[in-house]
C-alpha cells in the first residue's frame, strides 16, 4: 500500500516531521489507487479519510482542523467529566480486587468507549462496526474488512448525512492511540513501580506510553537543509518515541509535532491525570501481568494487557 520507507530518529524525525518541506501520507489517494485498481467503490472511505488532518496537507488541513477543533470544544468537557466519574468508578472496583487485573478490557477499551459517545453528536452512537475502521490505516488489512468499512460508512451517511463522517473521523482517529496508550501506560507503571504499593508510586504527568510511535513524511521538495541526499517524494517513518529518547521528548511528543498535534491531547492527558489520581489512594501492592503486543503500522495494537494487584 505505500512505497519504500526510510527510518530516521532522533533530531532528524522531529525535523523532518515539523518541516513545511515534508507532508503527511494522504491515505485517502491509497484508496484512489486501490479503487482503480481493483474496480471497487470506496467513494464514502475516501470522504471519511479526507475528513482527517492528520492525512491532509495545506489549507486542506487547516480547514478540516479548525472544523474538527470546534467540534471537539464543544463537547469537551463532557467527556471530560463523564471520563473522570467513569474512572473513578472503576477504580472504586479495584480496590477491592485481587490478583490479576485485565487493564485493557477492564478500563481502557470501556473508559474509550464512554469518551467516544460524548464526543459524537446527539443521534449518533457508538456502534461495534466503528471498531473496524482504524484498520482502514494499515497496510494488511484484507479488501474485504476494507469493502465492509465503506458499506457501514454508506449507510451511516444515508442516515445520517455527510457531515456526520466528520464527527466519526474524530473518533476513529482517537480509538487506538488512546486504547493503546493508556493499557501500555499502566503497565508501564506496574513494571517499573513492581512491589510497591500504588500509593507509593511517583505517577508522570504524561502518558509513558504512546499511542504512536511514528509520523509518515513525504518529502515535497529536496530538503538540504535536513539532509542533501533527500529527494522528492522520499518517504520517511519519522520515530518520535523510542525507548533511547530522553523523558522530556518523549513527553513533549507523544501527541505528534507541529501543526498535526493531536487534537485529542488535552482529553487524553486529563483522563491520565485523573486515573492516577485515583489510583494513588490504592495501598495494594501491583506487579506487571501478562502483555502482548502485536504491530501493525501504524500502531503497536495490544491484544493483551494485564497486571497483578495485591502481590507480593
Amino acid at each position: 500500500m505505500q512505497a519504500n520507507i526510510k527510518e530516521v530518529k532522533g533530531q532528524k524525525a522531529f525535523r523532518i516531521a515539523r518541516s513545511k518541506e515534508f507532508e503527511c501520507y494522504s491515505m485517502s489517494d491509497v484508496y484512489r489507487k486501490i479503487s482503480a485498481e481493483t474496480n471497487i467503490d470506496f467513494t464514502t472511505v475516501i470522504e471519511f479519510l479526507d475528513c482527517m488532518p492528520t492525512f491532509l496537507n495545506g489549507q486542506a488541513h487547516k480547514e478540516r482542523r479548525a472544523q474538527q477543533a470546534r467540534t471537539y470544544a464543544d463537547r469537551r468537557r463532557t467527556a471530560t467529566h463523564r471520563c473522570k466519574a467513569h474512572i473513578s468508578s472503576v477504580v472504586g472496583d479495584l480496590k477491592s480486587h485481587w490478583g490479576g487485573y485485565d487493564v485493557l478490557n477492564q478500563l481502557a477499551r470501556p473508559l474509550w468507549l464512554v469518551m467516544a459517545e460524548e464526543l459524537l453528536p446527539i443521534g449518533i452512537s457508538y456502534k461495534p462496526e466503528m471498531d473496524i475502521l482504524p484498520d482502514l490505516f494499515l497496510a494488511h488489512t484484507p479488501l474485504t474488512r476494507r469493502k465492509k468499512c465503506e458499506a457501514f460508512l454508506k449507510e451511516l451517511t444515508a442516515y445520517h448525512g455527510y457531515d456526520s463522517l466528520t464527527d466519526i473521523a474524530l473518533v476513529t482517529l482517537g480509538a487506538r492511540p488512546f486504547v493503546n496508550a493508556l493499557s501500555t501506560s499502566v503497565y508501564v507503571l506496574a513494571k517499573r513501580n513492581h512491589g510497591k504499593t500504588f500509593a507509593e508510586i511517583e505517577y508522570p504527568s504524561y502518558l509513558p506510553m504512546p499511542g504512536l510511535s511514528y509520523l509518515h513524511r513525504v518529502a515535497a521538495s529536496e530538503d538540504p537543509l535536513v539532509d542533501p541526499t533527500i529527494q522528492k517524494g522520499m518517504h520517511f517513518k519519522c520515530v518520535i518515541h523510542d525507548d533511547t529518547y530522553p523523558e522530556e521528548v518523549i513527553a513533549k511528543n507523544q501527541f505528534g509535532v507541529g501543526a498535526h498535534v493531536c487534537i485529542g491531547r488535552q482529553i487524553a492527558l486529563a483522563a491520565w491525570r485523573s486515573l492516577c489520581s485515583e489510583l494513588s489512594e490504592i495501598d495494594k501492592r501491583i506487579a506487571p501481568g501478562e502483555i502482548e503486543i502485536v504491530s501493525a503500522a501504524p500502531f503497536e495494537n495490544v491484544v493483551t494487557c494485564c497486571i497483578e494487584v495485591g502481590s507480593d
